[in-house]
C-alpha cells in the first residue's frame, strides 16, 4: 500500500556519451526527468537514484546522487555484452518512487577488435534504379575469434535498409529495391558486438552477384573500428525490404529505422582568399624648376630683384613697428597727465 498523501511522479531517463561499442567500465552519463503536476515541483534533490545495468549478468550503481542538471556518471559493466539500462527514483517524504527503463536503448559493452573486413553482394550485379535486389553481406572476423554478430544496415545516399540481424558465420541476405535515383556509392554499416567493434565499408554500385558466382568481392579496408560516417537521411526514406534470410528465417526487425551513430561533418573548403593589391602609392614629382644653368642672366636679374624686394618689405616692417610703438607712448603720456589732474583737484 502506498503511503497516503504521496504523489508518484513521472519519470524517465536516457543515456549520453556512449559509442556504438564501449570499453568495460567507460563512463556513462546517465540524465533524469522528473514531474509532477504544474503546481508540484518534485524535491529530487533530497533523493538518490539507482542505475542498473541488465544484462546476461546485472550490475547495479546505487546511492547515486544527481547533479545540477539531474544527471550522474556511472562506470559501464566490466563484462562484455549488451544491456539494457534501468533507472529508478528512490522516492522522498513526498514523492513515491518510480522506474523506467532508458529510452536510448541498449548499451553495448565489447573488446572492441577490428573485424577481418566486410564483403558485399548484388543480384543483379549492377545496381538498377527500383530494381528488386538480392543483397548478401559478409562480415569476416579476425584471426583466432569468432565470426561477427550484431548487427548491419545499408545506406545508399539518402535511402536505406532496415537494421538486419547477422545470421551463422557473420553472413545474412536479404531483398530490397534498390532506391531511384542511385547514389553514386553503397555503404555497409556494422554495428559491432561484443568482441568486434562497429565499422563500416563503401562499395561501387558494381559487385559479384554471389559468393559462388564471380570473382573475389570489392573488400575495402573499414574504418578503424571508429564511428562511420552516417549522416541523418534527409530524404529518400527507406529502401522496401520484403525478406531477410540467415538460415534462421525472417530475420528483419520491422518498423527499426537505423539510428545514425554519427554524424559526418563536412570541412568546409575554403572560398579562395583574394589578396587585396595595394593601391599604388603615388611618388610625388617635383615640378621642374628652371635650372640656374639654363639661362644665367635670367637668373641673376631674378636675384637682384629678389634682394630688392626684400630691403623694401624689411623697411616697411620697421616702420610699422616704430610708428606702433609711438602710438603706445603717446597714450601713456595722456594717462599720467589725467592722473596728475585729478590729483590736484582733490
Amino acid at each position: 500500500m502506498l503511503p497516503i498523501g504521496k504523489i508518484t511522479p513521472s519519470f524517465s531517463c536516457f543515456t549520453s556519451g556512449m559509442a556504438p561499442t564501449n570499453l568495460p567500465n567507460s563512463p556513462l552519463t546517465v540524465s533524469f526527468e522528473i514531474g509532477a503536476n504544474s503546481n508540484t515541483q518534485v524535491d529530487w534533490q533530497n533523493s538518490t537514484f539507482t542505475v542498473t545495468f541488465i544484462g546476461a549478468q546485472t550490475f547495479t550503481r546505487a546511492n547515486l546522487k544527481a547533479n545540477s542538471s539531474e544527471s550522474v556518471t556511472v562506470p559501464m559493466p566490466s563484462v562484455f555484452g549488451s544491456y539494457q539500462v534501468q533507472c529508478m527514483f528512490n522516492g522522498t517524504s513526498l514523492f513515491n518512487s518510480a522506474v523506467t527503463n532508458s529510452y536510448s536503448g541498449p548499451i553495448l559493452v565489447s573488446a572492441n577488435h577490428q573485424v577481418g573486413g566486410i564483403q558485399l553482394y548484388t543480384n543483379p550485379a549492377n545496381l538498377q534504379p527500383g530494381a528488386s535486389t538480392t543483397w548478401n553481406v559478409v562480415v569476416l572476423g579476425a584471426a583466432g575469434l569468432p565470426a561477427p554478430t550484431g548487427y548491419i544496415h545499408i545506406r545508399i545516399g539518402n535511402s536505406y535498409t532496415s537494421i538486419v540481424a547477422l545470421g551463422s558465420g557473420g553472413t545474412v541476405t536479404f531483398q530490397a529495391n534498390a532506391p531511384s535515383p542511385l547514389a553514386p556509392m553503397i555503404t555497409v554499416f556494422y554495428g559491432g558486438d561484443p568482441v568486434y567493434a562497429n565499422s563500416s565499408a563503401n562499395f561501387s554500385l558494381t559487385n559479384p552477384s554471389s559468393p559462388t558466382n564471380g570473382g573475389t568481392p570489392a573488400q575495402p579496408t573499414p574504418t578503424g573500428g571508429g564511428t562511420p560516417a552516417q549522416p541523418t537521411p534527409t530524404g529518400g526514406g527507406t529502401m522496401p525490404q520484403s525478406s531477410s534470410t540467415n538460415g534462421a528465417g525472417v530475420v528483419s526487425t520491422p518498423g527499426v529505422s537505423p539510428t545514425p551513430t554519427a554524424t559526418h561533418k563536412a570541412t568546409p573548403t575554403p572560398v579562395s582568399t583574394v589578396t587585396p593589391t595595394p593601391a599604388a602609392t603615388a611618388t610625388a614629382t617635383a615640378v621642374s624648376s628652371i635650372s640656374a644653368e639654363s639661362d644665367t642672366s635670367a637668373g641673376s636679374s631674378g636675384n637682384q630683384g629678389s634682394i630688392v624686394l626684400w630691403i623694401v618689405l624689411a623697411v616697411v616692417i620697421g616702420l610699422a613697428g616704430a610708428g606702433a610703438a609711438g602710438y603706445i607712448l603717446l597714450l601713456r603720456k595722456r594717462k599720467f597727465a589725467a592722473m596728475a589732474q585729478s590729483s590736484k583737484n582733490m
